[in-house]
């Protein structure tokens, strides 16, 4: 079994290609299934909230100004920045995590609608999707530079770009202003549209295996793709020998629960009793930790047949055949 989940997504509103749901606090998961005679393989695409604080890191970018408290307020609390430099240079040496230095899966490219915005919200900070004319996929922070209204509730233009829906301002594929229908033409209204303060902030995205990746951090375009997400077999890639099979799930607890949850085996036997487990069958289970560190873990226990777990930071672990995205 394959299974891939994503961390992602609270208080929006989600359009998928079938239906169109409206999540309160609640999070969609589309799962697929995919076979080949005896053979089955499923994936799990989780779509759940994040830890309340999903890493003690301050991001790297509040010591750039209120641009980036914006995305990451909580780093900014009194007393934070102190650890904000030394989070850094631990990163900088290879000793400590950064949340924000990751791709991070957003959704399946399948359950986007290209005709309309929508909300997201990763780590803590509230984005709006959109597609643009030449079929390019965006985030862009849901907040309009004029008023703070979110984009997300706007639409897509005549013209392709992003418009909010309050004044009417609408951003193109690059989060530079194309439009204001308030300024004059002439004068000095008319350098208002391409004003710094005009723009919106874009993110870095990236559509691999069908899944919209996004790297939560708007000053990382260079680093962002010098670096590729983790990918699954390659079945997904197409495979015709495969089928695959969607499935939508809400589930109403954190990110950092459900890890631990796909990363307990020894709750199987009695939380999915003949499902895909008997109470019966319930041992001990050892597990050695063989190696780990700021990128995550690789163990296995000590039966026979051995089987592996594997957590790669943030979000892609690995049980026996099993792979999760978190």
């Amino acid at each position: 079994m394959d299974a891939l989940i994503r961390p992602l997504s609270s208080g929006c509103e989600s359009r998928f290609a079938d239906c169109e749901v409206t999540c309160k606090k609640t999070f969609s998961i589309p799962s697929f299934a995919t076979s080949r005679r005896v053979s089955r393989c499923v994936r799990i695409f989780a779509t759940v909230a994040p830890p309340a604080k999903p890493s003690e890191n301050a991001e790297e970018g509040v010591r750039q100004g209120l641009f980036e408290r914006d995305f990451f307020s909580e780093a900014t609390e009194a007393g934070e920045l102190d650890d904000v430099a030394e989070d850094i240079e631990a990163q900088e040496l290879g000793k400590k995590f950064v949340w924000k230095d990751h791709w991070y899966p957003v959704s399946l490219i399948e359950d986007l609608d290209p005709s309309v915005p929508t909300p997201f919200q990763l780590l803590g900070i509230e984005l709006v999707l959109w597609c643009d004319r030449d079929g390019n996929w965006k985030a862009f922070s849901d907040k309009c530079p004029h008023r703070l209204a979110p984009l997300s509730e706007g639409r897509i233009d005549e013209s392709g770009w992003l418009q909010c829906s309050y004044h009417g301002w609408s951003f193109k594929p690059d989060g530079s202003c194309g439009i204001i229908p308030q300024a004059k033409s002439e004068g000095p209204e008319a350098k208002a549209v391409s004003s710094s303060k005009a723009c919106v902030a874009s993110f870095p995205t990236l559509v691999s295996q069908g899944l919209l990746f996004v790297w939560p951090d708007p000053q990382g375009w260079e680093k962002a793709f010098k670096k590729e997400p983790p990918r699954l077999p390659p079945i997904f890639d197409g495979d015709p020998n495969y089928s695959t099979v969607t499935i939508q799930r809400d589930l109403y607890y954190g990110y950092d629960t459900l890890m631990e949850n796909v990363s307990d085996p020894s709750h199987i036997n009695f939380a999915h009793h003949k499902v895909t487990g008997r109470r019966d069958r319930a041992k001990p289970l050892p597990f050695k930790l063989e190696s780990s560190g700021e990128w995550g873990f690789i163990g296995s226990n000590s039966d026979t047949p051995k089987i592996t777990a594997q957590f790669f930071a943030p979000c892609y672990a690995i049980n026996k055949s099993v792979f999760f995205w978190l």
